[in-house]
């Protein structure tokens, strides 16, 4: 008898084996989101020109949308350009009275290819350090991962227990059939 076959004919396998793809795309997903050295961060000078709070939320059709995240977004603008540059920041590495506080303000910012913020300073104080940003988003990684080792923990017995359940199954439809 094929192995899948008989772990997907019981419940407890079924429940096992979708508990085995959720963990391996968690671990996927911790193990791919590599955060960037400070050498390859760009680099933008210049004043804030605005800031704009981004809320994200989640909600389903007929339910109540909920809050998910909030970040902030500064629009830089370099001496002599016309252009700006628009950064975001989660509202966890920066509180909302500072940001305020950063408008019309010169300031120096490390960003990586996604335009997010790991380090920031403004009036020779730095706001954000490169090394607190990094261990935020390291943790928030870290927690990924736990997550994956824990669907795998728990994936593992259901698909043991049921491969004979649905190995006695199968063989009882046999029996029953032939």
């Amino acid at each position: 008898m094929n192995i899948i076959q008989s772990i997907a004919a019981s419940w407890t396998g079924r429940i096992g084996l979708v508990l085995l793809v959720i963990a391996a795309l968690l671990t996927a997903y911790a193990s791919s989101s590599g955060l960037p050295s400070r050498s390859s961060l760009s680099t933008v000078e210049g004043r804030v020109m605005e800031a704009t709070q981004i809320t994200h939320t989640k909600g389903r059709r007929g339910q109540a949308a909920s809050v998910t995240s909030v970040d902030f977004q500064l629009a830089i603008q370099a001496p002599g350009s016309t252009d700006t540059v628009k950064l975001t920041i989660p509202s966890n590495e920066i509180t909302r009275a500072q940001v305020t506080a950063l408008i019309n303000e010169r300031v120096r910012a490390e960003y990586d290819g996604e335009r997010d913020v790991y380090a920031l300073s403004s009036g020779g104080k730095e706001v954000i350090t490169y090394d607190a940003s990094w261990n935020k988003r390291a943790t928030a990684i870290q927690v990924w991962a736990e997550r994956g080792k824990l669907f795998f923990g728990l994936a593992i017995p259901l698909v043991l227990i049921g491969w004979p359940l649905g190995a006695r199954k199968r063989r009882k439809q046999a029996a029953t059939a032939g």
